[in-house]
This record gives C-alpha cells, structure tokens and sequence, in this order.
C-alpha cells in the first residue's frame, strides 16, 4: 500500500465459547486503481468498548505498519459502541483523524433490508432469491469455482467444490425452475393476503383464480417447464440425462423397470410439488 490512504471495516461479537472478538478489514485502491477488501483478522478483546475497541484497532495497524493518520474512511454498523455521537468508535477515531468520514457498512444495511423483506414477504423474497440465482447464475459459478481453488481454507475449498458440483446438476435446475415459476404464480396471492385493507371477497376470488392458474400448469406446462430447463442446462453446460433412461440417481429399486427418467421427474416431482401447493 506504500503508506498510502485507506479505509477500515471493523465488526465485533462473541465467539463460541463466548469471547468477545473484534473483526477487521481494510479498504484501499491498490496500484492498478481497482478498490481492494483485505480480511486483516480476528483478534479477541477484554470488552466491546468503544476505547477497547479503538486500542484493538490502532494495534491492528500498527503491527501491519500502517499509521492511523492514514485513515480516510469508516465502516461500522449501527450499534451504540461503534456510532455513538458521543463515544462511539467512530467519534475517537474521528477526534484525532478527522478526515476518517464513517458510513453504515454497506453489507450490514444489505442484511437488515433482506431480514425486513423476508418478515414483510416471505413468498416474494423467496421468488426473488430464486430469480436472482437464475440471473446470477454464472457469476456465482465463477465465484464458488475461485474460492474452491483459491480460499486458502481447506474445508472451506471443500464445501466450494461440493455447492458446484450441486447446482451444476440436471435435478438442481429443474427444481430451481419449477419452485421459481410456482412462486411466480402464488406471489400475488401472497402479497394480497398480506394487505391490511383485504376484504374476503377479493381475497377468496384471487385464492380461487391462483388455484386455477396452478392447476392449468400441472395439467398442459410440464413440456414447457422442461424446455427452459433444457435451454438453462445447454446454455451453462449442465449435463442433461436421457429422459428415457429407467435408471436414474434416487430411483427406488421397487419402482417398475420401465419407469423413466421423464416419468420420474413429471409424477414423482411436479406433480406433488403443485399438489402439495394446491
């Protein structure tokens, strides 16, 4: 970093056996100009103080060689002992580096909005964590296959390896397609229920007009369904079973032999699956 400006990122809270722990991250523009988060470590401190706290991370910088004046940004949650006007962390740090400007992490603002929507709507978070994984797709793919090569945790590199080879299976996908395209269909229902200003009436006919739409899914969509997961499957290199293979992984060996793949996933799946929301 050649002594240069940077910012820090610092969260504390009790390990498992209940010791108080501080966290610290480091921001800065490295020399190719691209923003940089570096994990600095843990360190365990006597008490989440504010001065603790503050005596934690001038340590911090000073056994890695970098001076507190360089300081120019502060990234907390909203805790008292981190915000604090009068206190906080970040008005001691700001005391003797005025330039050190804080903000509410992003990540921490990031998870108290996602925690609000689940309580809000459970079905449309759902919906929409679904639609971002789909969308996301490659990019996750991408970041999974980094940390499986490069995290230099072993069992973290393991866990990696194993979500890849996961999502990168045939049955993955069409189950992320088939709860994705349900929840599409009952998300309306959902948010409507959930309306402080609901009458019955309305709220029995958009229950009757959901099972309906459920209903003709099960009944004429299975072929569709089945070519967007195709084309997703085609499009990421997903390898796609023959359907009508009668051996297939989770095939009870008291099924009938000619029971195919294709059978499998249309009765024993998508069916019970509208079923089950039906």
């Amino acid at each position: 970093m050649d002594g240069d400006y940077f910012g820090i990122l610092v969260d504390e809270s009790k390990d498992i056996s209940h010791k108080e722990q501080m966290t610290l991250v480091l921001s800065y523009v490295n020399k190719e100009g691209e923003v940089v988060e570096h994990f600095v470590g843990i360190v365990h401190v006597s008490d989440t103080s504010a001065r603790s706290l503050k005596e934690a991370v001038y340590s911090f910088l000073s056994n890695h060689s970098l001076s507190p004046s360089q300081i120019r940004g502060q990234g907390y949650d909203g805790a008292s002992n981190m915000q604090g006007k009068l206190n906080g962390l970040k008005t001691l740090i700001l005391s003797e580096t005025p330039l050190a400007y804080c903000i509410h992490y992003f990540a921490h603002q990031l998870q108290l909005t996602l925690v609000a929507l689940a309580k809000k709507n459970s079905n449309d978070y759902h919906y929409r964590s679904l639609h971002n994984l789909i969308v996301l797709f490659p990019s996750i793919i991408h970041m999974l296959e980094f940390i499986g090569r490069e995290c230099p945790n072993y069992t973290d590199r393991l866990v990696a390896k194993s979500l890849v080879s996961t999502i990168k299976e045939f049955d993955f996908t069409f189950m992320l397609y088939l709860m994705w395209k349900v929840l599409m269909m009952t998300k309306e229902l959902s948010s409507s229920l959930k309306r402080m200003d609901q009458d019955i009436v309305n709220a029995m006919g958009l229950l009757d007009l959901t099972k309906q739409r459920l209903q003709n899914r099960k009944d004429s969509e299975f072929e569709l369904l089945m070519d967007d997961v195709f084309s997703f499957g085609d499009k990421y290199d997903i390898m796609i079973p023959k359907m009508v293979a009668s051996d297939f992984p989770g095939k009870s060996k008291r099924r009938a032999l000619d029971v195919t793949y294709s059978h499998h996933l249309r009765v024993d799946i998508f069916y019970v699956v509208i079923d089950l929301h039906l």
